[in-house]
């Protein structure tokens, strides 16, 4: 559980670290950073995440036949997603160069590609764990880690918010934490390699897994009809999330253009406090939701 709890954290932690240095990032783009940010990050992540939904739905079984190859893949995203990171914490730390709002777009799409990509790969592997590894909690672990990869940067941020720390440095330490916790994520997927479970799957899928032969192949047969029945159970709710993330988002990508007055907080920190109290009641909206449905 602990390998997918780095990995869940890991799969989004630079994306939202990223997010929350709206103030840092201000400087380098101006108002509309929030709309580079969002555009870039956000149409990479969705379009790989349905890219790799679609390709599933199309050959169920090739996300477990190609197991290896999906592990190099996630090795790859969150290499980047270390490189991007590192990158930043230099330039918010040293100011050797400022960002250009095309190499910004550029960087953040493919980190949103990464943070797709990631998301998508370890929700694979916990699943196929969380089903047939044995491991009935690695799919709960993943969700956790992910709520702490987006809990992390938004603690770090509200806590240096009233403090003399200037933004440079609070972008350049949220960055570095993203690196730490990215550097975990990798360390994670590498002992996770070295497991028995996922060598056997590797190897001979999950049939070998299970040690019940035929069962890829009836998942196959199945996969697309289990699909559509789940859309339909969820397909209602899923809308309303829909309109209400989107809600969001658009409220959000307003805030550095609200007016400043008073001094508390400071007028460049007010967009990066209104996204971290959205993040804190998200957290909470969901723990809430957990317990009353206990």
């Amino acid at each position: 559980d602990g390998c997918f709890f780095a990995l869940g954290a890991a799969s989004d932690v630079s994306f939202n670290a990223v997010v929350l240095s709206v103030a840092f990032l201000r400087e380098e783009v101006g108002n509309d950073v929030l709309t580079v940010v969002g555009r870039a990050q956000f149409l990479g992540s969705a379009c790989l995440m349905s890219l790799l939904f679609l390709l599933a739905l199309r050959n169920p079984g090739g996300m477990v036949q190609s197991l290896t190859n999906q592990c190099r893949w996630l090795t790859l995203a969150m290499v980047y997603m270390l490189g991007l990171d590192l990158a930043l914490l230099v330039i918010a730390l040293t100011g050797a160069w400022r960002l250009s709002v095309g190499m910004l777009r550029a960087m953040l799409l493919l980190n949103g590609l990464a943070t797709g990509g990631c998301q998508s790969l370890v929700g694979v592997l916990a699943g196929l764990m969380t089903k047939f590894g044995g491991q009935p909690t690695s799919a709960s672990a993943q969700m956790s880690g992910m709520g702490f990869g987006i809990s992390l940067p938004t603690a770090l941020q509200l806590a240096l918010m009233m403090t003399t720390v200037s933004v440079q440095r609070v972008a350049g330490l949220s960055y570095a934490l993203a690196a730490v916790v990215v550097s975990f994520g990798l360390f994670a997927l590498l002992h996770l390699r070295s497991t028995a479970e996922l060598r056997r799957c590797e190897y001979g899928g999950v049939d070998e897994l299970t040690g019940t032969p035929g069962l890829a192949a009836a998942l196959h047969r199945n996969f697309g009809w289990w699909t559509l029945a789940r859309l339909r159970h969820v397909g209602w709710q899923s809308v309303g999330l829909a309109i209400s993330f989107a809600a969001t988002v658009y409220t959000g990508l307003l805030t550095p253009h609200v007016p400043p007055s008073g001094l508390h907080p400071p007028p460049q920190q007010l967009p990066t406090l209104l996204l971290s109290t959205n993040n804190v009641c998200d957290f909470g909206g969901r723990f809430l939701a957990l317990r009353v449905l206990r």
